[in-house]
C-alpha cells in the first residue's frame, strides 16, 4: 500500500498473541484443527503466535503477550485469564457449542472477565446476549478456504469426484463440509440419505458430497 498507509489486515509489527487451547496442537480434535487454522491466519498477518496447550505454561521462555486468546471458555480460558491478569494483556475468548451447552461456574467466571467474546454463529451470539454479555460479543463466522474446497471438489483424478461426474442434469448435490473425524458423526447424514431413498425414492435425485480433510484415516475409511 502506498502513501505510508498500513494494511488494516495486518497487525502492528511485533504483535504477540498467546493462543490457549484444550488439546495439543497435533491432535485430531476440532479445537486443535481450529487452532492450527488460527495460527496460520495470524502469522500470515504478521503476528507472532505462541501456542499454549494443556500441559504448557505461557511463562516458560516467552515474552509477555499483547493478547491472550482462548479457544473454549473452560480450562483453556482459565489459563488465558491467568495470563491476562499477570501480563496486563486483554483476554479474548472464542466460545463453542460445548461451552454453551455445559455452562459451568468456570465458564461463567471466565466469560465475565473477558474483554471480548467471539461467537461463531447467531445461535451462540443470542445465548451470550441473553446471559448479559452482549456488550462484548462479536460474531465471526467460521471461514472457508475456497481454494481448498475447489481442490476437494475436483478430487485427485481427472477433475471429477468418483460417482458424481456422470450425474444427470436434474440431479441435486448436497454438500456437507466437515473434517472426517468421529466427532462429526457423518454416518448420521449417510443414514438420513439412505432413509430418504428407501422411503420415497426421492433420494435417487440426490447425491451427498462430503468435502473435508481426512483427520482420522480409520474413521474416513469407514465413511
Amino acid at each position: 500500500m502506498g502513501g505510508g498507509q498500513r494494511d488494516p489486515r495486518r497487525a502492528p509489527r511485533g504483535s504477540r498473541v498467546a493462543l490457549f487451547a484444550r488439546y495439543e496442537l497435533g491432535a485430531a480434535a476440532g479445537n486443535a484443527v481450529a487452532a492450527r487454522a488460527l495460527i496460520e491466519g495470524l502469522e500470515e498477518r504478521g503476528v507472532e503466535v505462541r501456542f499454549v496447550g494443556p500441559s504448557e505454561d505461557w511463562r516458560d521462555g516467552a515474552e509477555a503477550p499483547h493478547l491472550c486468546h482462548a479457544l473454549h471458555a473452560g480450562p483453556s480460558a482459565s489459563a488465558a485469564r491467568a495470563c491476562a491478569e499477570a501480563s496486563g494483556a486483554p483476554l479474548v475468548i472464542t466460545v463453542t457449542g460445548t461451552d454453551l451447552e455445559d455452562w459451568t461456574d468456570e465458564v461463567d467466571g471466565n466469560l465475565g472477565r473477558a474483554h471480548a467474546i467471539i461467537a461463531l454463529s447467531a445461535h451462540q451470539e443470542a445465548a451470550l446476549v441473553r446471559a448479559g454479555l452482549g456488550d462484548r460479543v462479536a460474531r465471526i463466522a467460521q471461514g472457508l478456504d475456497l481454494d481448498r474446497l475447489e481442490q476437494l471438489v475436483e478430487g485427485a483424478g481427472g477433475g471429477e469426484l468418483d460417482g458424481l461426474g456422470d450425474l444427470p442434469a436434474e440431479a441435486r448435490v448436497a454438500v456437507l463440509l466437515a473434517g472426517l473425524r468421529p466427532v462429526k458423526d457423518l454416518h448420521m447424514a449417510l443414514d438420513a440419505f439412505a432413509r430418504l431413498d428407501s422411503s420415497s425414492g426421492a433420494g435417487a435425485a440426490w447425491r451427498l458430497l462430503i468435502a473435508g480433510d481426512v483427520v482420522d484415516a480409520e474413521y474416513a475409511a469407514g465413511v
